[in-house]
């Protein structure tokens, strides 16, 4: 098959790798009164989704009002069936940040922002979100930042959203059985108004009740620079992508300390890099390699998949020696296969001098 299909199907397969058990924990009610959500929609899965920030008109912008509810059941907005299936009853913490970067004029779905954070270690099918720090490290991906901790008030947090920056809160299990995420967007003295991705779409609690489910968590999430729309390949810290590269290493089956040092060579982990050999992006991929594989080079999340994935396949079909998998995405496998007729064992010898050093510089021998 072509490396486009091949990578596609990778990307098929990907939620079910990441997956140990499908969750089926339901978040309880809110009182016997709440109906429970019914049964999946029988909607067909969306194919693509399409992230460009559409324009906002000049003036002050409100995203707490430019915000609408997604909800976290919509089989539309998964990439597969078993996808829906493995995440929708815990994967209200990329609901609330699709909800959020939408509102600055994206059109993700939940599936775009779930892979990130699952392919970052922040999120798993049996407990949700792992860890605090987890939204920022997810919405940096998306060239976002994040100011979050438990220094707010319940009065900072209702102003914040009603100043227009809506924020993301957190209940926690031993308040809502099993934890919940979703987002203020404002309120008053005596309600708090919600966006809810739950079956139960709460848009609006009292004060009391919501100061007896919150635990004081906070994450004001906004474009880097301050910019009404943020950028779906915006810039993300050095570590951000470190840690995705790592798992994306991991789940290829290839060493990673090497890819690490691989993609540290090629890009300094810059995903606006480009080079006076046409290589783009956070791998270095070219456009023509970049349009076989069927990626956007300028886009981090998919290069640093594809790399990894190609990387796991250069090795395979040199038997396991990766010092050849490196030369053949250094230099060609046209270059690599030349060095090893005209050379022999002693192929490298035959590579260009700056493939050798590459070679020498990750594996270090």
């Amino acid at each position: 098959m072509g490396l486009s299909q091949w990578f596609r199907e990778q990307l098929r397969a990907r939620a079910t790798r990441l997956c140990i058990a499908i969750a089926c924990a339901l978040l309880c009610l809110v009182g016997l009164f709440l109906p429970l959500e019914g049964r999946p929609s029988s909607k067909a899965f969306a194919s693509a989704n399409d992230s460009t920030p559409t324009t906002v008109s000049a003036g002050p912008f409100n995203a707490s009002r430019a915000l609408v509810r997604l909800s976290q059941l919509d089989s539309a907005q998964y990439a597969t069936r078993q996808e829906y299936q493995t995440w929708a009853y815990v994967a209200c913490s990329a609901a609330a940040m699709t909800e959020v970067l939408n509102a600055y004029g994206h059109r993700y779905r939940i599936t775009d922002i779930l892979n990130v954070e699952a392919r970052l270690g922040e999120i798993t099918s049996q407990l949700g979100l792992v860890e605090d720090i987890g939204i920022a490290r997810t919405v940096a991906v998306f060239g976002f930042n994040a100011t979050w901790g438990h220094q707010l008030s319940l009065d900072a947090v209702i102003a914040t959203a009603n100043a227009g920056k809506p924020v993301i809160v957190d209940w926690p299990p031993d308040r809502w059985a099993g934890g919940h995420l979703l987002v203020v967007t404002g309120g008053d003295a005596a309600s708090v108004f919600l966006a809810d991705s739950s079956s139960y779409n709460m848009t609006l609690l009292s004060r009391a009740r919501f100061s007896q489910l919150w635990d004081g968590f906070s994450a004001i999430v906004t474009p880097h620079g301050g910019s009404q729309s943020g950028n779906g390949n915006g810039a993300a810290s050095k570590y951000t992508y470190i840690g995705v590269a790592h798992q994306d290493a991991l789940d290829a089956g290839i060493p990673p300390t090497y890819f690490i040092r691989q993609i540290n060579l090629e890009s300094g982990f810059d995903p606006a890099k480009k080079s006076a050999t046409g290589g783009e992006g956070i791998a270095q991929f070219t456009p023509a390699m970049a349009h076989k594989l069927g990626i956007d080079p300028w886009n981090p999340i998919e290069s640093l998949h594809a790399a990894a994935q190609l990387m796991a396949r250069y090795s395979k079909t040199y038997g396991g020696d990766y010092a050849k998998a490196l030369a053949a995405y250094h230099a060609s496998t046209d270059q690599l296969d030349h060095a090893v007729s005209a050379c022999g064992e002693k192929w490298r010898n035959c590579l260009p001098t700056d493939t050798r050093s590459y070679i020498q510089a990750i594996v270090g021998v």
